[in-house]
C-alpha cells in the first residue's frame, strides 16, 4: 500500500513523515510539497494511493487545494487543518476527509487513524483475494 503525503511546510512535512514511518503497516509514501505536484498526483489512477494525508498550513492554501478537490473523490483522506475557525472547518469538509485534526496536534491521532484505516484496507484486500465480502 502506498500513501500520498502533502505538506508545504518543511518542518511539518518532516513531522508527518516521521509519523508515517512509525505506522505498523510500514507503507511506502510519496511526499509532495507543492499544490501543482499534488494536482498532478491526483490525476493518476485513484488506486495508486491507499490513503492521502493532507496537511494544510493556511486558509489560503486550503482555498487553493479546494480548486483540485474534485480529484479527491474516492480517495480516503486525513486532513490536518491550520486552525479551529468554523469557516476553515467548513471549507476543509469539502474535501470529504475520513478524519480531520489540527496542525497544533502531535499527530498521534493521525498515526492511530491511519493505522486503523490501513488495517481495514488490508483486510478488505485480503477478503477480495479470497472471494469474501468486506466493506470499509
Amino acid at each position: 500500500m502506498k500513501l500520498l503525503l502533502y505538506a508545504s511546510l518543511e518542518n511539518e512535512r518532516i513531522r508527518l513523515e516521521e509519523c508515517v514511518r512509525g505506522l505498523a503497516q510500514n507503507p511506502d509514501f510519496d511526499a509532495i510539497v507543492s499544490i501543482d505536484e499534488l494536482a498532478k498526483r491526483l490525476r493518476q489512477p485513484i488506486n495508486t494511493y491507499a490513503l492521502a494525508i493532507i496537511l494544510i498550513a493556511s486558509r489560503e492554501e486550503l482555498d487553493n487545494i479546494l480548486i483540485t478537490s474534485k480529484r479527491f473523490s474516492g480517495l480516503k483522506t486525513i486532513v490536518i487543518i491550520p486552525d479551529r475557525n468554523p469557516t476553515t472547518i467548513t471549507a476543509a469538509l469539502k474535501l470529504y476527509p475520513r478524519y480531520m485534526t489540527y496542525l497544533e496536534s502531535n499527530f498521534e491521532d493521525v498515526s492511530l487513524v491511519a493505522n486503523h484505516m490501513l488495517e481495514k484496507l488490508q483486510m478488505s484486500k485480503e477478503s477480495q483475494m479470497h472471494g469474501d465480502e468486506y466493506h470499509i
